[in-house]
């Protein structure tokens, strides 16, 4: 902290989108998800005191904007964040139905990623299980999560990746937390 972040202002400014936050899947568009997936939390103990703070689990969904390609280059949609879950200290057993309801029925994604290293394999696997060849579980090496990282920065650099605009939201607030 303090020591600077990823993103140099200019990248921050192209990854600000002006579009609105959306809770609910609009016409004739295209949706994926992301889902970076947290340890559950055990119960609060008996003593009163609260838990321990934990990660979350949080899925980002993203609309896509499909647009033509410049000559000589391929075609890549514009992905719009639209929408955040946050999920923290949740039974895998309940986020595995929620998560299904949101992707498959909410949204009815196209293509979801979900972190698959470690503890969710089995949470990717069911996924993929109940919502079918849209589900990719995605493994995280040193190898992958640097093509990842440099495919994300290719996307902002691009201004293909856009957050919605702000709306005050926690939500809202922690990704900006988290890309400063």
């Amino acid at each position: 902290s303090g020591s600077g972040g990823w993103l140099d202002a200019g990248q921050k400014a192209q990854l600000q989108g002006s579009h609105s936050r959306r809770h609910q899947p609009a016409a004739a568009k295209d949706y994926i998800a992301g889902i970076d997936l947290a340890g559950e939390q055990p119960p609060a103990e008996e003593s009163g005191n609260p838990p321990p703070r934990r990660d979350a689990t949080v899925v980002t969904v993203g609309e896509l904007e499909h647009t033509a390609a410049a000559a000589g280059m391929p075609a890549e949609p514009v992905i719009r964040v639209v929408e955040h879950y946050r999920f923290s200290g949740c039974a895998y057993s309940e986020l595995y139905a929620r998560l299904v309801d949101i992707l498959g029925h909410v949204w009815r994604c196209r293509r979801v990623v979900v972190d698959a290293t470690g503890l969710g394999q089995p949470v990717a696997a069911f996924l993929r299980r109940a919502l079918g060849p849209c589900v990719h579980p995605f493994v995280f090496s040193a190898a992958s999560k640097s093509k990842l990282g440099l495919e994300l920065l290719a996307a902002v650099n691009t201004g293909r990746l856009k957050m919605y605009a702000g709306d005050g939201s926690v939500e809202a607030a922690e990704f900006w937390r988290q890309i400063d």
